[in-house]
């Protein structure tokens, strides 16, 4: 069986490379928000992600259309209860 689960935002971080990668995705959109930079990033099965980036000492840019890399850790994931998936 399947469960859902849940990640926040700010807990997902992109890569350009593949190293240890959950999954990958397309840059869709990215809004500049001062402190942060937020990315909408379409997965394969056109799911949307937004992912929130905190701009101190981050170099990372990515352009629309790109393909990026989305990792987090284990202890991010939030299991739903009730959401079992058969």
């Amino acid at each position: 069986s399947k469960v859902k689960f849940v990640v926040r935002p700010e807990k997902i971080s992109l890569s350009v490379t593949p190293d240890n990668s959950i999954t990958s995705g397309t840059v869709e959109e990215k809004v500049y928000f001062g402190s942060t930079t937020q990315w909408r990033v379409k997965l394969s099965d056109n799911t949307n992600l937004i992912i929130y980036e905190q701009n101190r000492n981050s170099n990372n840019s990515y352009d629309i259309g790109q393909k990026v890399y989305l990792n987090w850790y284990q202890e991010s994931n939030v299991i739903l209860k009730g959401y079992l998936v058969v």
